[in-house]
């Protein structure tokens, strides 16, 4: 028998045996610089020091009343969602990108999230193969992709030539992962880009698209800014060109100015393999978020009707921007 200061000792021992150990993968990861930098003004606004906050893609709009409004009704919605969406929000999503973008889905290939960044994990978390990704990126891509286990290939664009993603610059990105070993089946492009503020024309989104599909590789495109394009070109997104290869992602946080809601849309392709994706994405979803937050799902029905105020507004938004 041991006595209770042997036991103590016993137990100091074992605890000092088995420290928390990070995973390998965390060791060398650090927050998101843009969320650390949003953060860091916080605090100095907070403490009175005028600051010019420029490191944070967020709109300094005011929510239009009738989001609000639409808020404020649904808020008597308390019980889990479906994982992939309440129907009628899925119906006004499929509508929203038919009316605004022209692509055809169907509500069963949205599936919404609590933000389109947790859907673009979890896509890399589905898919098969390595990432190509044009440089420069917005900063969480590379994360994603290797918090999932990609190896991430670099496509660098230039700057003089308006960070142009040619069918050249692509091939040989894909060579030289080939060589050294990896195996590249992915692309996320991001247009209008952050953070180059570039955009594609319609025909380099043709020519991607194609490229895409004589290569085999699964296109994500990152369309959350497809609402604040600029002048006179508007936003053409691939999946018009590539519709059995292209995934579109999209939410409210930046044309609706509603960051803080954390509601985001994956509209899938069609056909078994846009089937089979979707029925991973909601395995994957009901295991991490179960579902994005109920009030504000029906509150985004609002966000994407064919509503001529709010459109109005968001034009209004787009142009000040």
């Amino acid at each position: 028998m041991h006595n209770p200061q042997q036991q103590h000792s016993l137990v100091a021992q074992t605890h000092a045996s088995a420290p928390l150990v990070l995973a390998s993968s965390l060791q060398d990861m650090a927050s998101s610089p843009t969320l650390a930098i949003n953060e860091a003004v916080a605090a100095r606004r907070a403490a009175g020091r005028k600051t010019i906050h420029l490191g944070f893609g967020e709109a300094s709009f005011p929510l239009h009343p009738l989001l609000n409004e639409a808020l404020a009704r649904a808020a008597k919605h308390t019980g889990y969602a479906p994982v992939a969406g309440i129907s009628p929000l899925r119906k006004a999503i499929a509508a929203y990108l038919e009316r605004t973008r022209h692509p055809a889905f169907t509500p069963d290939q949205i599936i919404v999230a609590p933000g389109s960044k947790p859907l673009l994990y979890t896509l890399l978390q589905a898919l098969e193969g390595d990432l190509l990704l044009p440089i420069p990126s917005w900063v969480s891509y590379a994360p994603h992709a290797r918090l999932a286990g990609r190896r991430v290939i670099p496509v660098e664009t230039d700057a003089g030539d308006h960070h142009r993603l040619t069918p050249q610059v692509l091939s040989e990105a894909l060579a030289r992962a080939r060589f050294e070993g990896a195996n590249p089946r992915i692309m996320i492009v991001n247009t209008p880009s952050n953070p180059t503020g570039s955009m594609f024309s319609g025909e380099d989104t043709q020519a991607i698209a194609h490229w895409s599909r004589e290569h085999s590789i699964t296109l994500i495109s990152d369309e959350i800014y497809a609402e604040l394009a600029h002048g006179w070109r508007a936003h053409i997104s691939p999946a018009q060109f590539y519709p059995e290869g292209c995934i579109v992602t999209g939410g409210l946080s930046k044309a609706f100015s509603a960051g803080g809601w954390r509601l985001g849309y994956a509209a899938l392709p069609g056909g078994a393999a846009g089937k089979q994706l979707m029925t991973s994405l909601r395995a994957l979803a009901s295991e991490i978020w179960s579902s994005a937050t109920t009030p504000v799902q029906e509150a985004a029905i609002v966000a994407y009707s064919d509503n001529t105020e709010l459109t109005a507004y968001v034009r209004a938004s787009a142009r000040v921007h």
